[in-house]
């Protein structure tokens, strides 16, 4: 039903995408490619797509030199775009651009397939209201809340179609004011866990309610629609009762909206700009969606106002980071970690032009190294959960509760072993440090910890219910894992470091505990 094109200069990364995802369930029967934005012009002239990925570093044209000039010849295309950049003047140029999705590399491949469903979705919608409109005009006319929904994402519309504008606002009685005062509004909701449609439902119903009994002392046209897991908001008032709709006055109501969506979900609301025309009001949605960005460093209730004078910087990631905190868990100290964690916090508080995805992203790799010390039976699995958590996260103080929980359980699972003298968890500490080591067997082990063979076996065998040579080996086989993902080191060169001189005996050891070869892995399981 639908076509997409996917622009790169990357062979690999556009390959990866399109045998990475099944694109049939989502509807995309058809699929183009271009390996530069002027090239990728020229395919979507005679392809026409309904879709485009696109990354926007690229030779010739890049990709948003691209999307606009995309845009005038399809305005109705869906756009996603992929950067290994985090630069917020991309980040304004896909608002005004009204993309699906800033998808950030390396490729996520749950958060593309959650961008292209939120396209499809787009388009599916589109299309159903460009067919009531034409079909059942009469009937579109009665419905207020669609004609609401769709005034609302009319104004956010950087290329404003004020005689559409007019038309929906006539039918609906409202005035657009030549001169009055227009202000965008932007509510986001995240919940536990992925809602069914009957719970969708719900939680619009609870919400549209809450945002109706809050409106009724506001003396102005309220209109508003959703967009994924967001509420846009616009408020317009005539040029006379401007200071009904005053940010900061708003503030306090919308605090009050804050705590009421609290009780079934964790939100964030950010107040643009007031401006004065129709046409202007996607400026204050972007302002609005830039300071949505900022509440994510905000403490305390996430509601704030946009703030024009904002002087900031980002947050310079280091290398070492994760070494640092690693060896911090290696020497088992409790109020090093919590300490190192908090100082991390603190740094990037300050930095509040870094994108929310990226301090996600560095967190995520910190609690990653706490689950492998937690020696988690299956470490894909706790991959995605992890990443779960941290994705519904809407602040940063959030993510550091969550690393430290996670890091302060970790050490109070160490101390109870410890009161219990356990010597599995020697045994598991001493492989821990020592997995790459080739020669690392049963005797070295007791050797090392003063005990017989035939003792710490039974010892180990009691407490864990598996043989050292078996943790030893998944042990070995999960740190292989992580390292296949990087594609610079060849097979052999992740045997030699997970303790295996011989890549074929690693190899066949590998297919037996993860059913696949470590080639099959990496194709599988990485782009």
């Amino acid at each position: 039903m639908f076509k997409l094109l996917i622009v790169d200069d990357e062979f690999i990364t556009r390959k990866g995408i399109i045998g990475q995802i099944d694109f049939k369930i989502f509807d995309i029967e058809a699929i183009e490619e271009a390996d530069d934005g002027l090239r990728a012009l020229e395919v979507a002239k005679v392809f026409k797509p309904d879709i485009v990925i696109s990354d926007i570093k690229m030779p010739r044209m890049d990709g948003m030199t691209f999307a606009f000039e995309l845009k005038k010849i399809l305005p109705s295309c869906r756009i996603i775009f992929m950067s290994a950049y985090t630069d917020l003047d991309y980040y304004r140029s896909a608002i005004k651009l009204n993309a699906i999705s800033y998808i950030e590399k390396p490729i996520d491949l749950d958060e593309m397939k959650a961008a292209v469903k939120n396209a499809v979705e787009d388009l599916m919608q589109y299309l159903k209201f460009k067919n009531m409109s034409s079909k059942m005009n009469q009937l579109v006319l009665d419905n207020r809340d669609v004609l609401k929904s769709q005034l609302s994402a009319l104004l956010i519309n950087n290329k404003v179609n004020l005689s559409e504008l007019n038309e929906k606002a006539e039918a609906l009685g409202y005035e657009l004011y030549t001169t009055g005062s227009y202000i965008s509004i932007i509510v986001t909701q995240y919940t536990k866990g992925h809602l069914d449609p009957y719970e969708l439902d719900t939680s619009k119903n609870k919400a549209n309610l809450i945002l109706k009994n809050y409106f009724q002392p506001l003396n102005c046209y309220k209109v508003w629609h959703y967009k994924g897991n967001m509420i846009v908001i616009n408020l317009i008032a005539s040029k006379n009762d401007q200071i009904i709709l005053s940010p900061n006055r708003l503030k306090g109501i919308f605090e009050g909206i804050y705590d009421a969506l609290q009780e079934f979900c964790k939100p964030s609301i950010a107040i643009g700009k007031l401006v004065t025309k129709a046409s202007d009001a996607y400026q204050s949605y972007l302002s609005a969606a830039i300071t949505l960005e900022r509440l994510f460093y905000k403490e305390g209730k996430l509601v704030a106002v946009y703030e024009q004078k904002h002087l900031s910087s980002s947050y310079k990631y280091k290398a070492e980071l994760l070494g640092d905190f690693n060896k911090l868990l290696e020497k088992a100290e409790p109020t090093e970690c919590v300490l190192f964690v908090k100082q991390l916090t603190k740094n990037i508080q300050v930095n509040t032009d870094s994108t929310k995805n990226m301090i996600k992203d560095i967190y995520f790799q910190l609690a990653q190294i706490v689950d492998h010390f937690m020696d988690v039976s299956n470490q894909d699995q706790q991959e995605h959960l992890t990443w779960d958590a941290i994705a519904s996260m809407v602040s940063l103080k959030e993510l550091e509760k969550y690393l430290l929980d996670k890091t302060r359980h970790y050490f109070d699972t160490l101390k109870e072993q410890s009161v219990m003298n356990s010597m599995a968890l020697r045994v598991k500490q001493y492989v821990q440090l020592h997995y790459d080591d080739m020669t690392l067997s049963i005797d070295s082990i007791a050797q090392e910890l003063g005990v017989s063979n035939p003792y710490l076996c039974a010892v180990f065998k009691k407490e864990t219910n598996q043989t050292i040579n078996k943790y030893i080996t998944n042990y070995r086989v999960e740190k292989s894992k992580a390292l296949l993902k990087d594609f610079t080191l060849r097979i052999e060169d992740v045997a030699s470091q997970v303790g295996y001189g011989d890549s074929d005996y690693f190899s066949k050891v590998f297919k037996k505990n993860a059913l696949c070869t470590p080639t099959e892995y990496r194709k599988k399981y990485v782009v």
